[in-house]
């Protein structure tokens, strides 16, 4: 039994040595028909010489191509493509033909390159939309010191760039109403016109095409330049000291040396000297060129003096506001009974009275109290019944006026 099955593992292990020497033999006659198949030394591949980018492109295949292989090059980098045994004709992909640009291809065959040609691929027609940038966004209208640009890039419908020399047409309209229609043409890659500032402030409006196809609008602001001297004046007040209503300064319209108003939001700074000779600062914003500022009556009478500036060096003219005393006097009588200090009426310029909330200043000596009332119909009342019994002083303050009076608890 033992030697049965030995003899049919030799039968196994001949069969296996047999099939080994049957591969080595079959490779042997294929690799000495390969060396034994001749190519032509100088080969001349018949793909055209330019074509349109997503034209096909083609060369006849030959019986003999069967092994080779196409090394096709170009900006994109180098890509194989095997030649296909009995095909009518040996065809690039459309990846290598859409691109535009020179192509080198070379013919490969047994590891030897038997041909060469360079192809010119042609970009088609521009296709919409045109691509169109401007920058920067906007400008100062100073008569073409500042400048922007437009710049078109022309591509095709593969997105490939058309060809250098294409004409370019921008079209635009100027803040002052002048319409200009310019003409370039593209170069590396790219066409661009310099649009210089105007003097008059506004919106450049931009459109571009070449030939059918057109681009979105651009639009490039042109904004005043820096502003000039401007005048302030009152633009009515209420003489009176109240420290209640609101006297209104108000600007020339501001422009710059070209005539144009400064931008909506510039700022104004207001210097106010208050009858105290305290300077405090007050902010105001343009409104198509004018700021307005409403300044608070004082509580003093006094003369109040206002100047404005822009930049710290664009500076108005000074005017000066006289507000008079809001009232006349402090009537006071003393209601012994009651123990209490009657002030009022207080009445005003208008013979009207003082308005409700008003305050006045109190001052106790000697005890040195001091303390504010309210007004309320133009009256108001000091209690004396809480102070001990002896010989006071009192001082009442409003508006500038002063009424002392001495009375004995």
């Amino acid at each position: 039994m033992k030697k049965k099955y030995a003899k049919y593992g030799l039968y196994a292990v001949g069969g296996i040595l047999l099939t080994g020497l049957f591969y080595v033999l079959f490779g042997s006659i294929i690799e000495q028909k390969s060396k034994a198949r001749t190519y032509p030394s100088d080969y001349k591949l018949a793909f055209p010489e330019t074509i349109t980018a997503g034209e096909e492109m083609c060369t006849p295949y030959l019986s003999w191509m069967q092994s080779c292989e196409l090394i096709i090059e170009n900006s994109w980098g180098i890509r194989l493509l095997s030649i296909l045994d009995g095909a009518s004709k040996v065809c690039l992909l459309d990846s290598v033909t859409q691109q535009t640009g020179l192509i080198d291809i070379y013919l490969n065959c047994n590891k030897q390159a038997i041909g060469r040609q360079s192809v010119m691929i042609n970009p088609l027609a521009a296709a919409e939309p045109l691509e169109m940038y401007l920058g920067s966004k906007s400008i100062t209208a100073d008569g073409g010191i500042h400048w922007s640009m437009i710049t078109a890039v022309p591509v095709d419908s593969l997105t490939n760039p058309v060809q250098s020399g294409t004409s370019v047409l921008f079209d635009l309209y100027r803040p002052n109403g002048e319409q200009k229609l310019i003409e370039t043409s593209t170069e590396h890659l790219v066409a661009f016109h310099k649009i210089y500032s105007g003097f008059k402030t506004g919106k450049t409006i931009v459109g571009g095409r070449v030939n059918k196809a057109l681009g979105q609008e651009k639009s490039l602001m042109e904004e005043p330049g820096y502003p000039t001297d401007f005048v302030i004046k009152s633009a009515g007040f209420y003489p009176y000291a109240d420290n209640r209503q609101f006297s209104k300064i108000e600007t020339s319209v501001i422009t710059d040396k070209f005539g144009n108003k400064v931008a909506d939001g510039t700022l104004i700074n207001f210097l106010v000297t208050d009858v105290l000779s305290l300077k405090r600062r007050l902010n105001a914003y343009t409104i198509d060129g004018v700021a307005i500022l409403n300044l608070q009556n004082p509580i003093l009478p006094g003369e109040i003096v206002i100047n404005a500036f822009v930049f710290s060096d664009v500076i108005s003219n000074e005017i000066r506001l006289n507000f008079k005393e809001t009232i006349k006097e402090i009537p006071v009588k003393f209601d012994r009974g009651k123990q209490v200090l009657i002030i009022g009426p207080l009445l005003g310029p208008l013979e009207q009275y003082i308005p409700d909330g008003s305050e006045i200043v109190v001052k106790i000596k000697p005890i040195n109290k001091n303390f504010s009332v309210v007004l309320l119909n133009g009256y108001t009342k000091i209690k004396t019944a809480d102070l001990p019994n002896g010989l006071y002083e009192i001082e009442m303050s409003f508006g500038g006026i002063k009424r002392n009076i001495k009375f004995r608890k």
